[in-house]
Order: structure tokens, then C-alpha cells, then sequence
């Protein structure tokens, strides 16, 4: 299935968070999302689950709730919108948004919400999604820049694999040279970078993952280092490499 179909389905599934007769026959059931044999209760139920950990996912760490701090507003939206079942002028209207900005954070919202559901299930990354402007061409795309902390970024990272680091038995270690360091970036292009570099990591057998936040010539900088399993030649299969990959901003 194309990521796009994935998240069409979502937005669906969460524009009926609370009906059951469709979340018990929804699509996304039989597309990618499984139910464990372990759960006791209905389809319905499982689905409403699923929806509802993914949002809460998205809440940003260790942060009082201000509807005035860019990094809350994808919580908001989702929560007024589909939670509490305010209307989107509304909900625009107390986040002081006009009805574009109010839309493109829609958009970025459910399409949060599907790349965790994605990764969690279907477990291959898609590929990087950027968001067209409607009167660009094909080369122009509008990358949705905001204020965060890159702390937060990396504990929703962990927090999102948790059950995978667990049954692989990976530690992690987060090492804050810069106290709540905080970066403009587009979260959701970000987040899909660290999770891609995970994978790839988790896919070699790594056990242990470092992050490392700090400053270098004035540009703050977030390093993943680990150690692999070399699957090269015969002459160095089995042996442990070091890896380091660092992404700055």
C-alpha cells in the first residue's frame, strides 16, 4: 500500500474515532493494521486503541499544556478536532490560526499520526513526505519549519519503538550537552529521519544506541552513535563496527 492510501485511511478512521459499526469493518484493518491474539476485545475497539496512543504519542514531553506554543498545536488540533469533536473553525479560532494555517496544520497532524501507525505495523519507512504548495510546480515544495526542542524529538523517538527496543533487548542513552536545545526544523521530515536511521541500525543488530545533543561552531548538532554487525566480506562477518551519524542544524 502507498503511504498516501494509508493516510487517507487514517484521516478517515479518525473522523470516526467514536463509531464503532465503522471502525469494527474499517479498511485500515485489513491494511496493514493487525490485531495482536492477545486482545481481548473487538476490531472496533482495538482500532479506537491504535488512533488514540498515536496522538497521544505526539504530546510534547515534559511540557505544560499553552495553546500559544507552536509545539502543542498538532496535539491541539487533534485533540479539539476528533477527540472533543470541535468544529475546525473553532478549533482555528482558539489557536488564533486563519483557515490556511489551520489546514496545513491539519494535514501535518494526520499525517503524524500515520507515520507512527505506519512504523508501528507495517515497519518500513516511507519515504520522506514533503507538502506541495498548490500553485507550484513539481520541484517546489513548501517544508513546514517550526521551533522545537530536540530533546523531545528524540524521547517521541524512543518512546514510538519502545515495544521493538524492548524485544531486542536495545539500551538507550541520551546525552544532553545543551540542555533543552531547541532547533527549527520541520518535526514530522525530522522524526522520519531518526526513524530511518533506526531501522537501519536495528536491522544490523545493533544493542545499544547514543544519542548525543552539542554544540560545534556555533551550530547545534544530534549524534547517533552505535555499534553494528559488519556484514561485508567473510573475512570481517560477525565483527562489531562502530557507527556514527550526526545530523546538524
Amino acid at each position: 500500500m502507498q503511504f498516501e492510501v494509508f493516510e487517507t485511511l487514517i484521516k478517515d478512521g479518525l473522523n470516526n474515532l467514536f463509531d464503532f459499526a465503522v471502525l469494527e469493518t474499517h479498511p485500515l484493518l485489513s491494511n496493514g493494521i493487525t490485531i495482536p491474539s492477545n486482545f481481548s476485545g473487538n476490531k472496533g475497539e482495538f482500532l479506537k486503541k491504535v488512533l488514540l496512543e498515536a496522538i497521544e504519542n505526539l504530546k510534547p514531553a515534559e511540557k505544560f499544556y499553552d495553546i500559544n506554543v507552536p509545539e502543542w498545536r498538532v496535539y491541539i488540533v487533534l485533540v479539539k478536532r476528533y477527540l472533543e469533536g470541535m468544529n475546525s473553525f473553532d478549533v482555528a479560532k482558539l489557536l488564533a490560526m486563519s483557515d490556511r494555517q489551520y489546514r496545513r496544520y491539519q494535514k501535518k497532524a494526520i499525517q503524524s499520526v500515520a507515520i507512527i501507525i505506519w512504523n508501528r505495523f507495517i515497519q518500513t519507512t516511507p519515504e520522506l513526505i514533503v507538502e506541495k504548495t498548490q500553485d507550484s510546480n513539481n520541484n517546489d515544495f513548501n517544508i513546514f519549519q517550526e521551533e522545537i526542542v530536540l530533546s523531545d524529538v528524540v524521547q517521541g523517538l524512543n518512546n514510538l519503538l519502545a515495544t521493538r527496543f524492548s524485544e531486542e533487548n536495545v539500551t538507550i542513552k541520551i546525552e544532553e550537552e545543551i540542555k533543552s536545545a531547541r532547533v527549527e526544523s520541520d518535526r514530522v521530515i525530522l522524526r522520519q529521519i531518526l526513524i530511518k536511521i533506526v531501522n537501519t541500525l536495528l536491522n544490523y543488530k545493533t544493542k545499544r544506541l547514543t544519542y548525543t545533543i552539542y554544540l560545534f561552531e556555533d551550530q547545534i548538532a544530534l549524534s547517533i552513535k552505535s555499534t553494528v554487525q559488519h556484514e561485508g566480506s567473510l573475512l570481517n562477518e560477525g565483527k562489531n563496527e562502530p557507527f556514527e551519524n550526526s545530523i546538524w542544524f
